[in-house]
């Protein structure tokens, strides 16, 4: 079962439209996927599930770098290259040019997709709107709601600024424990900007953002918190 909730749409001129987000969906680490497989009566051991899931995932690898692609049941791979040639003559630079990979979802996820049990929940329009999460210093090799330990984790959306002086109030990671990343680089209401410090465990978390200013940044005494619809998983 899946929550989504509603959000202004900001694309329409009709004030009533809305658009839908999911709200607190779980990622699944590679540990966590095998767990599960192990612990449903799969009859392969759980060290026997971790070396075959690395087996598969090495030779995925080595395919995409002889430029291959790969098409399975779960996902299919295709490549491109951005940037701009000056004519027939010149070639792939990589100061200039990128290759990048591009992965949709394979016939097991599409049908899986179609068996999601949907369920609509409020809430407070006034909290904060965390649309998106990534590592700042990220490259093309990493993986999607990944961040480094000792990165600077950037969030953007709406309503984010929050008074720093004040700890019920901040970018808190929610997993095993809760954590208030107290160093912020930048604390805007559309962009925050902060440090992922080394006090912080790897592991996957929840990202909320917790305020208690209002519009225009007036504070208030009520304390509202953004939860960002995905876990993101804090990489060493």
């Amino acid at each position: 079962m899946a929550n989504y909730a509603f959000k202004d749409n900001i694309f329409t001129e009709d004030p009533n439209d809305k658009v839908a987000q999911f709200v607190g969906v779980k990622s699944y680490t590679r540990d966590e996927i095998i767990d599960r497989a192990a612990a449903h009566g799969n009859v392969t051991s759980k060290i026997d599930l971790e070396a075959s899931w690395n087996a598969i995932s090495d030779e995925i690898r080595k395919i995409h770098e002889e430029g291959g692609t790969v098409s399975t049941e779960l996902f299919s791979t295709s490549l491109s290259i951005q940037g701009v040639f000056t004519d027939t003559t010149d070639s792939f630079d990589p100061k200039r040019h990128t290759v990048r990979v591009n992965a949709t979802a394979g016939s097991l996820i599409k049908e899986a997709i179609k068996k999601i049990k949907l369920t609509k929940v409020k809430v407070n329009p006034a909290s904060p709107n965390l649309e998106t999460v990534r590592d700042f210093f990220a490259d093309e090799n990493t993986a999607a709601d990944t961040v480094k330990i000792g990165s600077v984790m950037m969030i953007s959306g709406a309503r984010l600024k929050f008074d720093p002086s004040d700890a019920e109030q901040g970018v808190f990671l929610v997993g095993e424990k809760t954590v208030r990343l107290s160093r912020a680089v930048e604390n805007s209401a559309s962009i925050v900007k902060v440090m992922i410090g080394a006090d912080v465990s790897a592991g996957a978390y929840s990202v909320e953002v917790r305020t208690k200013l209002g519009s225009n940044s007036q504070a208030t005494k009520i304390l509202k918190t953004g939860v960002f619809e995905r876990q993101i998983t804090i990489v060493e």
